[in-house]
Formats: C-alpha cells, sequence, structure tokens
C-alpha cells in the first residue's frame, strides 16, 4: 500500500538558462521535507517522470526507503514507501515499463531476499520472496544488488567471517549461494578495519564481479582502497590493494569510492586522491590485466583540509566519454560538480553548481536521459543535521566528443530478429565494420565482437529486448533492436 508522503513536502521550482562552457542548465528544483535523507537514486520512467529513491527516517526514527515521482519541471506527483533497508532500485533489465526494488528481510527466524517490481505510477505489481537459508539476523550486508549479463540478481552480504555471493532469477528461484573464500572479513585486526562498499559487475566477456571497500588506519591516517574480483562461478581471482599509486598520488578512501568498468582491457576507480597534501576528486583508470595505472585524472576542488572532498558517480557513455560528479571543497561550503571526460579522462567541460549555505552530505547520482539531457541529483544538510533537501539539476549537453553519421541505409543484414539461438550478421562489400557491441536494456554491455564479427551467439542470454551497436572503421554508427525468444 502506497503511503502519500507530498503532503508534507514543500517545493521551490526554479529555472535556469545558465551557459556552462557550451552546456546549458535547463531546469532546476528542490524539495524540502523536513526529514533525513541518507542517499539518491534516480531512474527515468516510462512516461518520461523521474523516481528518485531516498533513505528517509520516518518519525525521527524508523528507515525506510522512499520513491518520490517527479515531472521534469520539479512537480510531485506521488511517493511510495517501502519499509526496508540494503537495497535495489534499478530499471527493470528487460521490461523497461518496470522498476525493481530488492531487499534482504528476516521475519522470526526465516530470512529471504525480497523483490518487489514495480510499475511507473508506483504500483506494486507483483513481489517475489526468495528464502536465503545463510542469511540470519546476524548478518551485516556491506555488499549490495545488481543484474548481471544473464539479468539474474546478484546479492552479497557478510555472515561472521564468511562473505556470500547469491545468483536469484527474476522467477525467485535461488541458483546458488556461495561462500566466497579469501576474503577479509570487517573489523578484522585490532588497528585496523575494513568497510565494505559494493558489489557489481566489473567485466562481461568474461563475467567477472568485483567488491571494493576501504582500509582504515585510523584518523590523519591514508585509508588506502582494497578491491577483489570474482569470476562467474563466484570463486575469487584476484585481491588488489590501492594505495600509493606514482609520484606522491596516494588514494584515500573514507566515502564515494568506486569502481566502473570501462572497456575490455581497461576499468576506471572513482576515489579521494592526495597529492602534495592536498585532497582531490579523482579518476584512475587501471589495466585489467595487471591493475596498473594507465590514466590519472586530478579535478578541481582542491581541499587543504583533504577531507573534504569526495567522488559520487560515474557514468561511461556510448562514445566512451565519462560523465563524473563530485562533492567539492568552495570557500567556505561544500558544493557539488559534474565534469565531462574524453575516454582518456582529459577534462571536456565542468561545471561546479552555486554554493549552497548548507553542508553536500553523501549521495549525487547522474542519470542520462533517452533525450540526452544529464540529471544530477543530490542529497543536501541544512547546516544543523535536523532538515534535508534534494536539489535536482538538469542539463542539455552539446558537446559531442565523437561525431556519428547515422545512415539512412546500413551497410550490413543481420538475421533472425526475433532470434532464438545465433544472430547472424553478413556485411556488404567494401563495408570496414570495427566492432559489434549488444547491450541490454539495463545499459550492461553483454558482447563484444572485434573478430569474429558476423556471430553473436544469444543462446543462453534471457529473453528480452536486446540493443546492437555496429561502428565502422570510418567512425559511423548504427544501432538495431534485436528480440531474443
Amino acid at each position: 500500500m502506497k503511503t502519500k508522503l507530498y503532503t508534507l513536502l514543500t517545493g521551490l521550482l526554479m529555472t535556469a538558462c545558465i551557459n556552462v562552457f557550451g552546456q546549458e542548465l535547463v531546469g532546476e528544483f528542490s524539495h524540502s521535507n523536513g526529514l533525513l535523507n541518507r542517499s539518491c537514486t534516480i531512474v527515468e520512467a516510462a512516461d518520461g517522470t523521474l523516481l528518485m529513491g531516498c533513505y528517509v527516517y520516518l518519525d525521527n526514527s524508523t528507515d525506510n526507503f522512499v520513491v518520490f515521482k517527479y515531472t521534469l519541471e520539479g512537480e510531485l506527483l506521488d511517493s511510495l514507501t517501502l519499509p526496508d533497508r540494503n537495497y535495489i532500485w534499478v530499471a527493470h533489465p528487460t521490461d523497461p515499463e518496470t522498476q525493481v526494488y530488492a531487499t534482504f528481510v528476516t521475519e522470526d527466524t526465516s530470512s529471504a531476499v525480497k523483490i518487489v517490481f514495480i510499475n511507473a505510477d508506483l504500483d506494486i505489481e507483483n513481489e517475489v520472496l526468495v528464502p536465503v537459508p545463510s542469511y540470519n539476523e546476524n548478518c551485516t550486508s556491506y555488499g549490495s544488488f545488481f543484474f548481471d549479463t544473464q539479468n539474474d540478481l546478484i546479492a552479497s552480504y557478510w555472515n561472521g567471517e564468511q562473505f556470500h555471493l547469491v545468483r536469484i532469477g527474476l522467477d525467485g528461484t535461488l541458483k546458488e549461494d556461495k561462500v566466497v573464500e579469501g576474503v577479509i572479513p570487517p573489523a578484522s585486526k585490532p588497528d585496523t578495519s575494513v568497510y565494505y562498499l559494493e558489489t557489481k559487475l566489473f567485466n562481461t566477456s568474461p563475467q567477472q564481479f568485483s567488491l571494493l571497500g576501504d582500509i582504515n588506519r585510523g584518523y590523519n591516517s591514508t585509508w588506502p582502497v582494497i578491491g577483489y574480483t570474482f569470476d562467474d562461478d563466484f570463486n575469487r581471482i584476484d585481491k588488489q590493494v590501492y594505495s600509493l599509486v606514482k609520484d606522491g598520488i596516494l588514494v584515500n578512501a573514507g566515502m564515494g569510492e568506486h569502481i566502473t568498468s570501462f572497456d575490455e582491457d581497461s576499468y576506471l576507480l572513482a576515489a579521494r586522491i592526495h597529492h602534495d597534501n592536498y585532497g582531490y576528486a579523482g579518476l584512475i583508470k587501471f589495466s585489467r590485466a595487471n591493475h596498473e595505472p594507465m590514466q590519472i585524472q586530478l579535478f578541481e576542488g582542491n581541499d587543504p583540509y583533504r577531507y573534504n572532498v569526495a567522488p559520487c558517480d560515474t557514468k561511461v557513455l556510448d562514445d566512451q566519454s565519462i560523465y563524473f560528479n563530485y562533492l567539492t571543497h568552495v570557500s567556505t561550503n561544500n558544493s557539488v560538480a559534474l565534469v565531462r571526460t574524453t575516454p582518456d579522462l582529459e577534462q571536456i567541460w565542468s561545471v561546479t553548481f552555486p554554493e549552497i549555505p548548507q553542508q553536500v552530505f553523501g549521495d549525487s547520482k547522474i542519470t542520462v536521459l533517452r533525450d540526452g539531457r544529464v540529471v544530477l541529483g543530490t542529497i543536501v544538510y541544512r547546516e544543523d543535521y535536523t532538515i534535508s533537501d534534494l536539489h535536482v539539476y538538469i542539463i542539455h549537453d552539446g558537446y559531442d566528443a565523437t561525431p556519428e553519421t547515422i545512415a539512412s541505409e546500413k551497410p550490413f543484414s543481420l538475421y533472425p530478429n526475433p532470434v532464438k539461438d545465433q544472430l547472424s550478421l553478413r556485411f556488404d562489400d567494401g563495408a570496414e565494420p570495427e566492432s559489434v557491441e549488444l547491450y541490454n536494456l539495463a545499459g550492461c554491455l553483454i558482447a563484444t565482437r572485434r573478430n569474429d564479427i558476423e556471430n553473436i551467439d544469444m543462446s543462453t542470454m534471457s529473453s528480452g529486448v536486446y540493443m546492437l551497436h555496429v561502428t565502422m572503421k570510418d567512425g559511423t554508427s548504427y544501432h538495431e533492436k534485436i528480440l531474443k525468444e
């Protein structure tokens, strides 16, 4: 049953037309609800509205996850309260009309993962309860939920000193629940504690997963980042501690660090960086093969106190340019910044939103709308920490790092479509393809072909809609919708 919270909210809608290095801030709104929000998750619904999820304290005591439905003009239409924690809130991997919410629940002696399917009107269409025998009330979930390339839900958590990875089908089938060996448990040493942040998709071909955490060595010391990599069978295959990178550049964890998959050869680490006794928000591109740094970029917002900057979110676009946002220290206040970079991490443009006479706190998330506009949602605490605001910025990005020519006649044919097993492509004489990529509707890269470019095995993939992206050597790109039976 929906809980109507929008009667408690007061809204302030502001419109702006500010050019930012060729970009335009086309919309901005803010809502204050008098409650304490601790995170922000943004999804564009099928009807073009924004579904924004936040942790909220109701009556200053109960922790809930609340989804707010806004128009792009800032009108609050509805809300839905889900009284649970440790959540995922993402678009359904095969059905764009549906959102998915998942969490661990414990009732009496029974523990399970609850999966809730919600439409754009914030109506609950279905709930699935999946018993997970190894999860109990003594577990601490330091991991997270995400979908893999086969559209299975992957969950992670700690049970004592054991780290678990769980695979669940969307039909509610518990496919695997495995203890992963060789992962340092939280608070494993008296003078050093380990705090784990998230588990997510690390690589698609072959499929691999990552777990990222902090090594806390105490106040006034650096906090390295520790990362683990697992294969598709949940075996640990690698471990890496990110600390001294090079030339006096130190990775210093604390808030917001995360790993983002980039391409078949590299991945991105977003972290707080120390250099010459100053703090920066940084992006580092690492080699998948040996975890050596390939490129490093430190962004403006240097802070002599070193602790008032933090990365928030990273999005890799189809052309491999990158959106990256972070909290930054400006004058006596914190603010939030957004940059776009080239694939080599060189800054294309940046914007620091006007200082807010409040403390910008925690989560700030990026969503790219279907029309190409960028939405940035940020949680802001008032000075006394008793009231929090949700600030939303909508940006039209006029920059195109690698202009594409979309031709009306494609230099190839593909069949069959719908496909059951193998998708075949046949290129015209003289056509020079560079790569073929297949994405699911959640935006995950499912398959990449640079060799044997004319065949893609889809036999083990889930039924649903996929997007095929074909790039030619002259830079021309083509997009084709594929239906998997």
